[in-house]
């Protein structure tokens, strides 16, 4: 796509913001020469990897890589053979971390349990050479340090020279301390001249010390004299300290060699940390702003919910639905000046360009886009005084290029097309050329004031009007799109409402021309079926959510009598069972009574015990019939009752309807694990989870419990969506029997988690919540046991 047609939409300043956001300098060069892909495989790769991206963020924070710089001059240069010195060196170990950090936060995120495989895929390209950075930092300490133990014979040289300066320093101090050299000196102090240790004599007393002038004050005063009795050793200094040198530049050549060696994995890292900048950055400016990812169809319209303009603020700006290609393929804006034709234009631009460059886009979730070859676009005034074009010839040289380069994939956006010239000849004008842009099958968009324009969209096949809404009352534009209805002027009840003369309104109405006048009874009779449907669908809306409502509530209604009504038979079919229990104990009682004075006919003693056995059998199992067929326990009491737990147990947590596993036992309570949480209980909460324990099954079935997820993930959702979403989740939990759930709202900049805690801490179903911990998802989430 051509980059002047880009930035006549602006895209150019949505890819300056995008960059801000970028840490290197190259990934914010790249992301400033950002365009619309042409391979829609390679489209589709790029908005899955922006997609994990976004959620990692959100997730785990911003990458690891602030402050990273580049290294490929460095690396290049030691692969060709050069040696590095000390700051390059220092700026490789740096990299190499950086790197680490990174392959760790893409492979680490804080939850576990959510996989990001696209990008855990391009991490398993980077190299691990954390032994690499470790020895550079062991050897070099600063930009102009390296370290005495970098080598045996570095360590040597600077322990000679320790050894050869503590000599000189004696010597020399002999001398200043001596009472017959002293009256000669300046001063009573050794200084280094040349890198040459002297001492600072009085020029006229030069001739009574033996030595080597090196230097004078600028007085001319002072002359700087290496003494006799320390010229051997100061040689000998100077000889060590270019021994010095000679092995560090060894060291430092070593250390190039093992960089040149590990250069292509090193330079691959340095693409990665690029890379991952690049669309991390993508990613950042999407949460900041709120932006959804695009779906892309294979039909040819763009549907796009709630759309506005990325570049007005969003506390001002107006959302509206554009839709175009769906029985239409031209859409013809009118409306008043300042009322935003312009900016729909560009909006639709916008969000095609950032949808094809593989950002998410400025709408609502669900909005489709389509693959478009080409983006082109007549908005705005490109007079040249130096070419000698005025407004009309620059627009009509503009539409000339356009209609010559268009195809049936191509969306084209014209402001204003045909002005600039004669009314008549440039609404003639306007009308030919939509129809050949119509013709060509593309999807285009234009804005006009003529009235022929209104009507050409009203008679033509393919092409749909659309108005910028006006608030007669406020004399002020609403900026909302209306699709299907073309606007008026509305020039006469302005100008009546801001108090021009009957007389004169009359007469102007009555120089329009009959056709015009008929054209804004028909606008305005459209706009009244337009407000009559707006509010029909409002009222059919409220219906619709009242009758939702009220559903939900019989049904939750309804499964409270349910759950009472067996709960209330199950208790009575117990009590009866035990009095059947204790019926049998009784009869067992009679039978060995009975035995006593049965002895004579053993064959009657067993008619009489068999018959008592079966009432009392009959009797239980009719009362077996009225107990509801949920999952009833054959041990007595609740909970694990004598039974003896130990850690490492499976267990049943029947607060929470889940099993759990008993991490360990302190006195009568437990610390278990329910799935990815870790709570404390009381024993007599558990019970033990054995296959053989004997069970009466029943027909009653809990579908809430058995379709509950014990995890919310809220991340995506506004602000002003958390208590719509998290009160429903707490309300199905709390119909699902289940005590402790986790909130996922993620980190980022903390919105949603604040929203979340203000919530739960005043809502009547919370008993109380906390983050979770290290390996429940650290701040990104909220633990949550309910009363």
């Amino acid at each position: 796509m051509e980059e002047r047609q880009l930035r006549n939409i602006e895209f150019d300043k949505i890819r300056s913001l995008v960059s801000d956001k970028a840490f290197t300098k190259e990934a914010k060069e790249l992301l400033m020469e950002l365009v619309p892909f042409e391979s829609e495989y390679l489209l589709n790769e790029e908005l899955r990897l922006l997609k994990e991206s976004f959620d990692l963020s959100f997730l785990s924070g911003r990458l690891p890589i602030f402050g990273y710089i580049s290294i490929s001059d460095n690396v290049n240069h030691a692969k060709k053979g050069g040696t590095i010195r000390n700051e390059s060196l220092l700026r490789i170990a740096s990299s190499l971390r950086t790197a680490s950090q990174l392959r760790r936060y893409l492979f680490t995120p804080d939850n576990p349990n959510v996989s990001f495989p696209a990008i855990e895929e391009i991490a398993e390209e980077m190299k691990e050479i954390s032994g690499l950075e470790k020895e550079i930092r062991r050897i070099v300490l600063s930009e102009t340090e390296i370290a005495d133990d970098a080598s045996d014979e570095l360590y040597r040289i600077r322990r000679d020279i320790r050894v050869a300066n503590s000599q000189i320093k004696d010597k020399l101090n002999n001398i200043i301390s001596s009472a017959e050299k002293k009256k000669y000196l300046q001063d009573s102090i050794i200084t280094i001249r040349s890198g040459r240790y002297v001492v600072p004599v009085k020029s006229e007393s030069k001739n009574q010390v033996n030595g080597i002038v090196h230097d004078s004050s600028a007085s001319g005063l002072t002359l700087y004299i290496e003494p006799e009795a320390v010229v051997r050793l100061n040689n000998r200094l100077r000889e060590l300290e270019i021994e010095e040198q000679r092995e560090i530049d060894k060291i430092l050549r070593e250390l190039s060699i093992k960089v040149a060696n590990n250069a292509d994995y090193i330079l691959h890292n340095e693409k990665i940390i690029i890379r991952m900048d690049f669309i991390f950055a993508k990613a950042e400016y999407a949460i900041e702003n709120g932006h959804n990812i695009p779906t892309f169809t294979d039909e040819r319209h763009i549907m796009l919910t709630r759309a506005y303009h990325p570049l007005i603020d969003r506390k001002t700006v107006v959302a509206s639905d554009i839709l175009i290609g769906e029985g239409y393929n031209q859409m013809v804006i009118t409306g008043p000046n300042t009322g935003g034709k312009t900016v729909t234009l560009k909006t639709l631009g916008l969000c095609a360009a950032m949808a094809q460059s593989g950002m998410f886009i400025p709408a609502a979730e669900g909005s489709e886009v389509c693959m478009l070859d080409n983006i082109f676009s007549d908005i705005g005034d490109e007079q040249s005084i130096a070419q000698s074009l005025s407004t009309f010839s620059s627009h009509m040289k503009n539409i000339v290029s356009i209609m010559e380069n268009m195809t049936d994939k191509s969306l084209i956006l014209l402001d204003e097309v045909g002005a600039g010239t004669d009314p008549s000849e440039g609404a003639a004008l306007a009308w030919a050329i939509l129809r050949n842009i119509r013709d060509c099958g593309c999807l285009s968009l234009a804005t006009t004031h003529y009235s022929e324009i209104k009507q050409y969209a009203l008679t033509e096949a393919g092409v749909t009007n659309a108005s910028m809404e006006f608030d007669v009352e406020r004399l002020a534009p609403t900026y909302r799109l209306n699709i299907g209805i073309p606007g008026k002027s509305n020039a006469f009840e302005i100008s009546r409402r801001l108090g021009l003369g009957e007389d004169i309104l009359n007469e102007a109405v009555d120089l329009v021309a009959t056709r015009d006048t008929q054209m804004e009874d028909i606008i305005s009779k459209l706009e009244n079926k337009l407000l009559q449907a707006s509010e029909a669908a409002r009222k059919a809306q409220e219906n619709m959510l009242e009758t939702s409502r009220l559903r939900e509530e019989t049904e939750a209604e309804n499964r409270k009598i349910k759950k009472s009504k067996e709960n209330l038979l199950t208790q009575s079919a117990l009590e009866a069972k035990a009095i059947i229990k204790k019926a049998q104990e009784k009869a067992s009682e009679i039978i060995s009574e009975a035995d006593k004075y049965l002895q004579s006919n053993p064959q009657k003693k067993n008619a009489v015990r068999s018959s008592v056995k079966k009432m009392g059998k009959d009797a239980l199992g009719e009362i077996n019939e009225y107990i509801p067929t949920h999952d009833l326990m054959t041990d007595d009491g609740e909970g694990g009752g004598n039974y003896v737990f130990k850690k490492g147990d499976e267990a049943f947590l029947k607060d929470v309807n889940a099993d759990c596993v008993i991490l360990s036992i302190d006195g009568e309570n437990a610390q278990v694990q329910v799935g990815m949480i870790k709570t404390k209980v009381p024993l007599s909460k558990l019970s033990p989870k054995d296959k053989d324990k004997k069970k009466v099954h029943t027909s009653y079935v809990n579908t809430k419990a058995s379709n509950f997820s014990t995890t919310l993930d809220i991340r995506g959702i506004t602000g002003a969506e958390v208590p719509i979403e998290v009160e429903k989740y707490l309300d199905d939990a709390l119909l699902a029997g289940v005590k402790i759930v986790t909130i996922l709202h993620g980190k980022g900049n903390g919105v949603l988690r604040k929203q979340v805690e203000k919530l739960l801490s005043t809502h009547p179903l919370v008993e109380s919540f906390r983050p979770g911990g290290l390996k429940e998802g650290g701040t990104g989430v909220s633990i949550v046991t309910l009363g």
